[in-house]
């Protein structure tokens, strides 16, 4: 699909020359990236999570940049548009999803269930959708943190935006001003959402694209709106060093029991906004040449590859610990996280975008539906085979002092755990044993309240998948 520009189109795209290569736009990649390994590391800044949010925005300014330009040259193409998305994403993706789901056959076997079904859906690009049915704090030390898929929520979050907004742009190309009013009316009702949904429904509003559109389009807003970024070169030095301090203070005074998206993701993104504003033109603020300086601007395009693999690293060499990583191995664990980040980089990332590989768009496609598969094949298989193997009670299903039980192949075991239990795993499994059924039921009237030492659950609906062992929740707040 080859588009022709609009008539009028000019004047709301000023720039009709391919964009130059932004080094600060990298920097801030750096920035982000290193903020979210540190934290999921244990390490400091507490708020080093919301280095996700720079890269929503990062996102949300290069692709609708590259609409701007290429609808009013009348270059663009919708295939060529998704397919240098997936040039740009998928192999080095679908490689480290099929190693970290071989990896956790292995290394991960009392939850090859819910682990299977999260690589399925990260291959789909859905995992955002899946984690959000769980109903589970990414923060918290419990189900979720022994996912190696945990981190694709928010790569699906991005696919999901490629897929959207290339044809809302498009269905406003040639009414211009009206697109722009339609794309601030819906960052507001976005931003709106978020904030009802913090307070409502705070695992969706987390994961869901709805709740995180305004981001994506607190990017777009600098190709939507150009006087944003024709301002003088002192406004831009000051506007840089407001973002800057606002990224910072998202670092530093946000925390995993703050309150998220919502308000508190403000200050990252309108920071990571005003930095890319103050930096698009010539003679860049001192903050953006610094920003762009060789080594961060390195670091940031290793970022992909560095977000990618610190994840599945960090879950599977922490499974089964009940204390955090010593301090030699974290580091250790990140040196190792960069050594295959390079290696991808090098061997799979850029051969791929240069086109040295797979340079044309059916092999392409062809080694991607191949992984996907693959990808889905291997989460299959953990989840179809778990479903068998995990028929017996976890080890950790032992009664409190003074809690009622009921009588197992293993032995006695907690009734309303165990009826909760063989209530997961389906209507027909739970029909076939009511006489387990009848004794939970006998059990639970008969203490008329929740046993001595069972702490009283959350609001939200449990996880789908079986209970987590206790040496396998993991003691840190990532």
């Amino acid at each position: 699909m080859h588009v022709k520009p609009a008539p009028g189109a000019a004047r709301f795209a000023p720039n009709t020359s391919p964009r130059p290569y932004r080094a600060d736009i990298d920097g801030l990649r750096a920035i982000a990236v290193i903020g979210v390994i540190l934290f999921h590391f244990g390490f400091w800044p507490p708020g080093g999570y919301t280095g996700v949010d720079l890269f929503f925005v990062i996102s949300g300014f290069l692709i609708a940049s590259i609409l701007d330009t290429e609808t009013t040259r009348g270059t663009f193409s919708m295939v060529s548009f998704y397919e240098r998305r997936a040039r740009r994403i998928l192999p080095a993706f679908l490689l480290v999803l099929i190693v970290s789901a071989l990896a956790s056959t292995t290394l991960l076997p009392n939850d090859l269930k819910s682990i299977g079904l999260g690589f399925i859906n990260a291959a789909t690009f859905t995992s955002n959708i899946y984690f959000s049915t769980l109903a589970n704090d990414y923060f918290a030390a419990g189900g979720l943190a022994v996912q190696p898929t945990l981190h694709t929520w928010s790569l699906a979050l991005e696919a999901q935006f490629y897929i959207v907004f290339p044809w809302l742009w498009l269905a406003g190309r040639r009414h211009p001003g009206w697109r722009r009013t339609g794309f601030v009316i819906l960052a507001g009702l976005s931003f709106a959402a978020s904030l009802w949904g913090v307070a409502h429904r705070p695992e969706s509003t987390f994961y869901l694209l709805p709740t995180r559109l305004w981001e994506f389009l607190a990017g777009s807003a600098l190709v939507l709106i150009p006087a944003m970024s024709r301002l003088g070169p002192v406004v831009r030095a000051a506007q840089a060093w407001l973002g800057l301090g606002l990224i910072a203070a998202g670092f530093l005074l946000l925390s995993p029991a703050t309150p998220f998206p919502g308000v508190a993701a403000l200050p990252s993104c309108l920071g990571a906004a005003l930095l890319i504003a103050a930096g698009n033109g010539p003679h860049q603020p001192s903050v953006n040449r610094r920003l762009g300086a060789a080594p961060l601007a390195f670091v940031g395009r290793l970022s992909y590859a560095l977000y990618l693999w610190h994840w599945p690293i960090l879950v599977l060499a922490g499974y089964g610990r009940t204390t955090p990583l010593p301090f030699p191995e974290r580091l250790g664990l990140i040196a190792l996280t960069v050594l295959l980040s390079l290696l991808s980089w090098w061997l799979v990332e850029r051969p791929i975008i240069a086109r040295r590989w797979l340079a044309g768009r059916r092999s392409l496609l062809a080694a991607c539906l191949a992984g996907v598969i693959g990808a889905a094949a291997l989460g299959r298989a953990q989840s179809g085979g778990a479903g068998q193997a995990r028929t017996d009670p976890p080890a950790r299903a032992r009664p409190h002092p003074g809690e009622r039980t009921v009588r197992h192949r293993q032995g006695r075991v907690p009734a309303e755990r165990h009826a909760r239990r063989r209530l997961s795993m389906g209507s027909a499994r739970c029909r076939a044993d009511r006489r387990g059924l009848g004794q939970f039921l006998r059990a639970y009237v008969g203490a008329g309240a929740r046993p001595r030492g069972r702490p009283a659950s959350g609001g939200g609906r449990q996880p789908a998948a079986q209970p987590l062992p206790a040496a396998s929740r993991r003691e840190r707040s990532g």
